[in-house]
């Protein structure tokens, strides 16, 4: 818990730029499943960083960590559809035809592909990317960047702690259908549990053994939650195909 804070962050800050521009310049390249899952990882990583650091972190207006929240919300789209018609393409038979559902689903991935290139050519875009470049090679910090980090880095992560620790919910009870709306809580907490454990990863270099293990603990709900909402996605497909 030594380490000043100030050069560490700018450290993180630019491996998580870097890691976002290649996996942003090799998904143009390629277009390909994992380079769009690259994206949306190194998208959200430095959307979280950012946030955490923002009370330290004197950017320029055009370096807006929101930005990086449509990046994720279009790349997180392609995601979400690579993983559906893997399930899909799993359950097909000679008995139980799927072709025209992943017809479909292949066609939305498509169009999230496209959708996912527009957004990194926007020029807001690529005016936070030269931004915090620019901030990168010589950073600004709030007075708030002078304090030690056992003193401030509590501080700083209670805030997206809270809102999961005292979430609803953790008070569903049972394993409710994924449309069943007392299961809308258990949604709202897969979000939650996402941006406390990339926030948390920012952290460990201070704290080390112990928060990874949480962030294991946490990476495990979210597998979970995020299992369980994608098998109520694709029963409403199925359903509306008619192949309930």
């Amino acid at each position: 818990m030594s380490a000043p804070l100030a050069p560490a962050i700018a450290d993180a800050l630019a491996q998580r730029l870097d890691a976002f521009r290649g996996a942003a310049e090799a998904s143009g390249d390629t277009g390909d499943d994992e380079a769009a899952h690259r994206v949306r990882v190194t998208a959200r990583r430095l959307h979280a960083a950012l946030l955490l650091w923002r009370p330290l972190l004197a950017l320029p207006a055009a370096a807006r960590p929101g930005v990086l929240r449509r990046v994720e919300q279009r790349f997180g789209a392609r995601r979400d559809l690579d993983v559906l018609r893997a399930r899909v393409e799993a359950l097909r038979t000679t008995e139980r035809p799927l072709a025209d559902v992943i017809a479909t689903l292949r066609a939305r991935t498509d169009d999230a592909e496209e959708r996912g290139r527009l957004v990194l050519r926007r020029r807001s875009t690529r005016r936070m990317i030269a931004a915090l470049t620019e901030w990168i090679a010589a950073p600004a910090w709030t007075p708030l960047a002078t304090l030690s980090p056992p003193h401030l880095l509590p501080w700083l992560i209670a805030p997206t702690a809270s809102r999961v620790l005292v979430h609803p919910g953790w008070a569903v009870a049972g394993i409710p259908e994924p449309d069943d709306p007392d299961g809308r809580p258990l949604h709202r907490l897969r979000r939650r549990l996402k941006a406390l454990r990339y926030r948390l990863e920012c952290l460990s270099g201070w704290y080390g053994s112990p928060i990874e293990a949480w962030l294991a603990e946490l990476h495990a709900m979210q597998d979970a939650l995020g299992a369980w909402h994608d098998e109520g996605v694709m029963l409403r497909m199925l359903v509306h195909a008619g192949l309930e």
